[in-house]
């Protein structure tokens, strides 16, 4: 088993291969890691991590992403994907921005993205598995009609007043329906909140 950490200005760039790592992949600073056509899978016992940080970039196009444990995405770090399977939920921390594209993140009962602090997130032609709003420290959203199925277009400008917290847009999105699973970052909508939270669900 290995880890591997990708620092600096650096990269790591697979494409037209499969990559499987036995181990947590780090990328930090002002690191890049880029997939073209690829397979990337994430592999460790008992949890392995794919963590994005600082001001690193994630890029991928065309490509499968398997990460069978915990994927965050804190500080100012990007993830721009287009076209991607993607398996496993990412969580939008800090300042991260994430733009996703004609992508399918879904498979079995994974795939997702939780939106948190002040992340700020672009999701388009993309089928999903479950969304996951976090309203730690947000006062005064109204949360109505969240449904499962495609959803032409949804901000959340309208949900959050003020310049509070995270944003998320949606344009032709289809999230999945949970027909009765039970845990954390399952399918369809998910609401969190912590102690200094207040909103409205409808």
């Amino acid at each position: 088993k290995w880890n591997i950490t990708i620092e600096d200005n650096t990269f790591l760039r697979v494409t037209n291969k499969k990559l499987t790592v036995e181990g947590n992949v780090y990328i930090k600073d002002s690191a890049k890691l880029i997939l073209d056509n690829a397979i990337f899978e994430v592999r460790n016992y008992p949890e392995p991590q794919l963590i994005f940080s600082g001001n690193s970039r994630f890029e991928a196009k065309e490509s499968i992403i398997r990460v069978f444990g915990s994927v965050r995405a804190r500080d100012s770090a990007s993830i721009n994907v287009d076209r991607v399977v993607f398996v496993n939920t990412i969580e939008l921390e800090d300042d991260t921005r994430a733009t996703i594209r004609n992508s399918w993140f879904f498979e079995d009962r994974l795939g997702g993205i939780a939106a948190k602090d002040r992340s700020q997130t672009s999701i388009t032609n993309t089928v999903i598995g479950g969304i996951t709003l976090d309203f730690s420290n947000i006062q005064g959203a109204r949360v109505s009609n969240l449904r499962p199925g495609v959803i032409e277009k949804w901000s959340s400008d309208t949900v959050i007043p003020g310049n509070q917290g995270w944003s998320l847009a949606l344009n032709n999105v289809e999230v999945k329906e949970n027909t009765g699973f039970r845990g954390n970052y399952e399918l369809g909508w998910g609401l969190a909140a912590d102690a200094g939270s207040s909103f409205f669900v409808s």
